[in-house]
């Protein structure tokens, strides 16, 4: 009953392989890679295959270079450059399911960007690493961190909230993910999301024996092929 909003981090993922396309459009690879080799345009154009055909691997190795090259420089626009290089590091290992990794690499770039404009993303991706690590404790804190700390629009703030809520419900703590089903029903600015909120908030009340707090969500229940009509932890709820 909680996968549901595993589509939310799928359409998140898939945004996120296109920032990382287009990201490295300045930045194409057969085999494995031997980056000291390769002269700084060549990096750039292996970074790009290597990102076209998922080969984070491969990516992981040419973006090091890349950063080792001129990680000591002061001249203002490499700085700037260095930027989408440091979070894409992240990235990649964040893409290969290397957490621990992806998580160093994100605090190098909010110690060196703290004011970056992919901070709030970096904060989030190290809570999502903990959160699929099963460190579900380690996540609840950084996300609440990330929700303190940062402006997100309804879209992301409703995909924390989302993740929030999986956290505690992973761990059958259903009055804790209560609070923030409800933030995502209320900010969710996709019906999608709202009808998974929607499905799991009535789980929760019929739990509860809290029938009188179903009503209000009925609309959503009611859609055609909608998730609570799918879902055989909600009938079963609503059966016992």
């Amino acid at each position: 009953s909680t996968g549901g909003c595993a589509g939310a981090a799928g359409m998140r993922l898939w945004l996120l392989c296109g920032w990382l396309l287009g990201a490295c459009s300045s930045f194409l690879m057969v085999g494995e890679v031997c980056a000291q080799d390769l002269v700084p345009r060549e990096v750039r154009l292996q970074a790009q295959r290597a990102l076209q055909e998922g080969a984070y691997d491969n990516a992981i190795i040419l973006i090091q270079q890349w950063i080792e090259w001129f990680k000591d420089s002061r001249k203002r626009e490499i700085i700037i450059d260095l930027e989408s290089w440091y979070f894409n590091l992240g990235l990649c290992y964040y893409l290969t399911g290397q957490f621990g990794e992806a998580e160093k690499a994100f605090k190098v770039y909010l110690k060196k960007y703290r004011n970056g404009p992919h901070a709030s993303q970096a904060e989030i991706y190290i809570a999502d690493g903990h959160r699929y690590s099963e460190k579900l404790a380690a996540a609840l804190r950084e996300y609440k961190k990330v929700i303190e700390g940062y402006r997100l629009n309804d879209d992301w703030k409703t995909d924390v909230y989302c993740s929030m809520a999986r956290c505690h419900l992973a761990q059958d703590q259903w009055a804790e993910a209560l609070p923030f089903l409800e933030k995502v029903y209320a900010l969710a600015p996709d019906n999608w999301r709202a009808d998974w909120a929607a499905t799991l908030l009535t789980i929760a009340f019929l739990k509860e024996l809290k029938v009188e707090r179903v009503f209000n969500l009925v609309p959503f229940l009611v859609q055609p092929s909608s998730l609570s009509s799918r879902s055989v932890a909600f009938n079963m709820a609503a059966l016992e």
